[in-house]
C-alpha cells in the first residue's frame, strides 16, 4: 500500500463522515421543523376553537328573549321622531358659478377702493417728505 492508497482512504473516510453528519444534522432540523409545525397548528386550532365559543356565548346572552325595562334610559318608549335623530341638510347658501366674464378695459373706483390710499389725504406735506426719501436714497447710492 503506497501513500497514494493511504490519502485515498484517508479522503474516502473523511467525506464518509462528513455526509453521515449531514445527514444527520438534516434529520434533526427537519424534525424541529415539523415540531413547530405541530405547534402552530395546534396553536391556531385553539385560537379558532376560542372565537367561535365566544360567538357563541355572546349571541346566546340574550336569546331568551328578555326586554328590556320600560323605565329605560337606553330605550325611552314611544317613537323617535325624524328631526331628531338625523342631521338637518345644509341650505344652498354658495353662490352661482361664474363661467365666463367680460374682461373690464379699467378699473372702477370701487374696485380700486380696496387697494388704494390717495397719499394726498395723509399728510399736508406728503410730497415733500417723499422727496427727502428719494434725496436720501440716491445720495446713499455711489
Amino acid at each position: 500500500m503506497g501513500a497514494g492508497d493511504l490519502l485515498d482512504l484517508v479522503r474516502l473516510k473523511l467525506e464518509e463522515l462528513v455526509w453521515k453528519t449531514r445527514q444527520g444534522h438534516a434529520a434533526f432540523i427537519a424534525q424541529k421543523r415539523t415540531k413547530a409545525y405541530a405547534l402552530f397548528g395546534l396553536a391556531g386550532t385553539g385560537v379558532i376553537v376560542l372565537v367561535v365559543v365566544v360567538t357563541i356565548i355572546a349571541l346566546n346572552l340574550n336569546a331568551d328573549g328578555a326586554k328590556p325595562p320600560e323605565d329605560s334610559v337606553l330605550f325611552p318608549a314611544g317613537n323617535i321622531s325624524d328631526e331628531e335623530f338625523f342631521v338637518p341638510g345644509e341650505p344652498d347658501f354658495l353662490p352661482p358659478v361664474i363661467l365666463y366674464r367680460e374682461p373690464r378695459k379699467q378699473w372702477t373706483n370701487e374696485d380700486a377702493a380696496p387697494f388704494w390710499t390717495d397719499p394726498a389725504t395723509l399728510d399736508d406735506n406728503w410730497s415733500n417728505n417723499v422727496e427727502k426719501y428719494v434725496d436720501k436714497l440716491l445720495e446713499s447710492v455711489p
